[in-house]
C-alpha cells in the first residue's frame, strides 16, 4: 500500500482562500470475487429458492394441472425439488388478464444460480401463467 501527499487550494465564495492537506492511499488491485488476503470467495454452487406462481382457471383447474406438471419437470431436471404446496383456486386481489381466480403453487428447491432467470423466461412465454415470483432464501 502506497501514500501519496497532496495539497489543495480552496477558494469559497466569500474569496477566503484555504489549502487542504490530505494523504491518498492507493490499494493493491483485487479481481472481482477476491478477498484482500488474495483468497478467492466461496460461491455455492446451487442456492435455495422459493417460487409462487399463479396459473389461470379460466379453462378449470384441471387445465393447470398440466403447467404444475411442466414445471415441476423443469425444476427436478435442473435442480433439486424440495417440496410443492398447491394452495389450489383462490380469488385474486385484483384481476389479471380480465380473471378474477387463479390456482396457486408454491415450489421449494435447490438450483444453480442461472436456472431462476431461465425458469422465468419459460414462464413468461407459457400461456396459462397469470404471475410467477421467484425469492431465494439464503
Amino acid at each position: 500500500m502506497t501514500s501519496e501527499k497532496y495539497s489543495v487550494k480552496i477558494i469559497d465564495r466569500c474569496g477566503n482562500r484555504s489549502r487542504i492537506k490530505f494523504k491518498f492511499y492507493s490499494l493493491p488491485r483485487m479481481h472481482r470475487g477476491q478477498r484482500p488476503e488474495g483468497g478467492a470467495l466461496r460461491m455455492s454452487a446451487n442456492n435455495s429458492y422459493e417460487t409462487m406462481m399463479v396459473f389461470s382457471v379460466a379453462n378449470g383447474e384441471e387445465a393447470a394441472q398440466p403447467l404444475v406438471e411442466k414445471f415441476k419437470a423443469m425444476i427436478e431436471a435442473n435442480g433439486t425439488l424440495e417440496s410443492v404446496d398447491e394452495w389450489g383456486k383462490r380469488k385474486l386481489a385484483y384481476l389479471i388478464d380480465d380473471e378474477p381466480e387463479g390456482f396457486y403453487v408454491l415450489f421449494n428447491y435447490q438450483a444453480p444460480t442461472e436456472f431462476p432467470a431461465e425458469l422465468d423466461r419459460v414462464a413468461k412465454i407459457t400461456d396459462g401463467v397469470l404471475r410467477t415470483l421467484i425469492i431465494r432464501k439464503n
